[in-house]
């Protein structure tokens, strides 16, 4: 039998796979969506939000919860939905766990500026990746560089847990 919980991350294909699951799994009593809020997270819970209705929550809210929105109707499965990094501002994944890198870390400042020295037009990445950029060079400089951010959570990288 399959589990009844289930988290969904970001991707493409998202909708239909949400319209799908909740189409086929019957079984399913609690469904999870975790996006990046990016650039913009107003735009970015109208885009979602749409999405959630189309999947029949008719009691989606216009705009996210400051602590997290919880969707609960009946017949339906309960659905929750948290925009990274803080359901409150803009931002990715990234920023989330450099929230949880102790203050007076010493590698923390001096990865951020590494990233920040890089003149702009030699950068190979965007601007919207500079959070990847910084907290993947801060992963580089741990005890065993390129931790995966998950990975590091779980590990004696010193991370905040609370």
């Amino acid at each position: 039998m399959a589990s009844p919980f289930l988290v969904l991350v970001e991707g493409p294909d998202d909708r239909e796979v949400c319209k799908q699951l909740l189409r086929r799994q019957s079984d399913l009593e609690i469904l999870a969506i975790v996006v990046d809020a990016d650039l913009d997270l107003k735009s970015r819970w109208a885009e979602l939000s749409h999405k959630i209705r189309t999947l029949g929550y008719e009691t989606c809210p216009n705009q996210p919860d400051p602590h997290g929105t919880i969707i609960v109707e009946e017949n339906m499965p309960l659905l929750g939905v948290w925009i990274m990094p803080d359901n409150n501002i803009t931002g990715v994944l990234e920023d989330f766990v450099a929230a949880l890198i102790p203050e007076g870390d010493p590698l923390w400042p001096r990865a951020q500026q590494c990233v920040d020295q890089i003149p702009r037009e030699q950068r190979p990445f965007k601007e919207a990746s500079l959070p990847k950029a910084r907290i993947h060079t801060w992963l580089a400089w741990q005890e065993e560089p390129g931790t995966k951010m998950g990975e590091a959570l779980g590990k004696s990288i010193s991370i905040r847990t609370q």
